[in-house]
């Protein structure tokens, strides 16, 4: 018998009664059954709702094989996330990011939990969203090189722009060599920013309220940090795309906090 603690990313319905989750936890995604979920309160505790945080119990034939849920206990409950749709939006993006790079780790989970809990208190600004995908990607071993060139390691002292195959700035010199041109495929980081998010990256996460970024921070931050996470990932997030479509989302800076 295992135990875990996590998050309900999603739940699907199989069969009348059955549902079955994915969740996030400090070990790994962990996918599973709750046979009877939809009637059984005693071993469910009719809790078992997206973004919850539940600890359970379950049994499996093999590492990586479907998991059987014995049973599952609320933990935390963070019901004011659905009220804001940015808030769900990108609650459930960031968690699919951890799905999709199958992130483990007690730093990550954490780090996860706290983006929920300011979510929940309305309190989860732009800066704290980018900080996160920043640092995701750091547990991960994707952080980007910032204040040096990826490419030659000289330290950026001007304009810089972003390369996703180098995974970091890239130089005026660099950027000749690699014949960049303008526009979405290799935006643009100022310096400004640049040290903005490596300030970020220092603190410690429950910090992270401290820092706030001018609107250019923001609107570069938003140009890049999706697009590396696709590129880093090798696919397109669903919840990424249902964040593109929301209004006025693309209006970085106009203090919608989540």
């Amino acid at each position: 018998m295992g135990q875990a603690d996590g998050v309900i990313l999603r739940l699907k319905d199989q069969g009348e009664y059955d549902q079955v989750l994915t969740l996030i936890t400090k070990d790994g995604p962990l996918r599973g059954i709750a046979k009877g979920a939809k009637r059984s309160i005693r071993r469910f505790g009719g809790r078992i709702e997206t973004l919850n945080r539940v600890t359970v119990e379950y049994t499996r034939k093999k590492e990586g094989s479907l998991a059987v849920l014995k049973e599952s206990v609320l933990t935390e409950y963070f019901e004011h996330i659905p009220e804001n749709l940015i808030a769900l939006a990108r609650c459930l993006y960031l968690g699919e990011f951890i799905e999709a790079s199958q992130g483990e780790g007690e730093g990550m989970f954490n780090l996860y939990l706290g983006f929920l809990r300011r979510a929940n208190a309305g309190k989860a600004t732009e800066e704290i969203f980018r900080l996160t995908e920043l640092k995701l990607l750091a547990y991960l071993g994707y952080c980007p090189s910032l204040s040096r060139c990826a490419s030659c390691g000289e330290s950026i002292s001007g304009k810089a722009r972003f390369s996703f195959s180098k995974g970091g700035s890239l130089c005026p010199r660099c950027q000749g060599k690699e014949s960049l041109s303008a526009g979405r495929s290799h935006p643009e980081i100022s310096l400004e920013t640049i040290r903005a998010l490596e300030k970020g990256l220092g603190l410690k996460d429950k910090v992270l309220d401290r820092l706030k970024f001018s609107k250019k921070s923001l609107l570069e931050a938003h140009e890049i940090f999706p697009a590396f996470i696709r590129y880093t990932l090798e696919r397109d997030l669903k919840s990424l795309r249902f964040i593109e479509k929301i209004a006025n989302y693309d209006l970085p800076g106009t203090d919608k906090k989540a």
